[in-house]
């Protein structure tokens, strides 16, 4: 085979658009857009949460892991984008990955540990102080399809962790 050298066709400038790529890009790496649910529980076991909670309902759906073994430093979810192009395998980026394919579909969505709570409401980032607990915690507002929901509490039987039951909000936890 020959090849020749290349030309340069033309310059310039392009800017990319950070939010709209890292849509895409969550909604490129899973097979149903929707599965953004089974990445936040994936993060949640990645975590080493010694407990499972899942709550779907048709104005929200959360998942609030008990005593994780590991550090919960979400300090690096400012940058969702680079999170999701990491190489390898982690908690932070499932979680990046689930949160960059849910801020489409939800007007808020909301992230709490021991020491930081990261809110994006419409798209905007927002953080405060964590909540002092020992948790993970994650949760969306707005509707969803809540024929999704009852499929995935189906799938969810399978997750490998000790306790795993619905949660309603106001119902008090494990």
């Amino acid at each position: 085979l020959n090849f020749e050298e290349g030309r340069l066709d033309s310059s310039g400038q392009f800017t990319l658009d950070w939010e709209k790529a890292g849509g895409k890009l969550a909604s490129s790496q899973l097979a149903n857009a929707s599965d953004y649910f089974l990445k936040w529980i994936q993060a949640a076991i990645r975590f080493g949460c010694a407990e499972l909670e899942v709550g779907t309902h048709p104005q929200f759906m959360e998942v609030r892991g008990l005593r994780p073994s590991q550090p919960l430093t979400l300090e690096e979810l400012r940058d969702l984008t680079a999170l999701q192009l990491r190489k390898g395998e982690s908690a932070l980026k499932d979680l990046a990955i689930g949160i960059a394919a849910a801020l489409p579909r939800y007007p808020q969505v909301e992230v709490r540990s021991r020491e930081r709570t990261f809110q994006w409401l419409k798209g905007q980032l927002s953080e405060q102080e964590g909540s002092g607990k020992n948790e993970f915690y994650i949760s969306t507002s707005g509707y969803h399809d809540w024929h999704y929901g009852i499929a995935l509490e189906g799938r969810c039987r399978f997750a490998p962790v000790p306790i795993l039951k619905p949660l309603h909000r106001g119902e008090p936890g494990l």
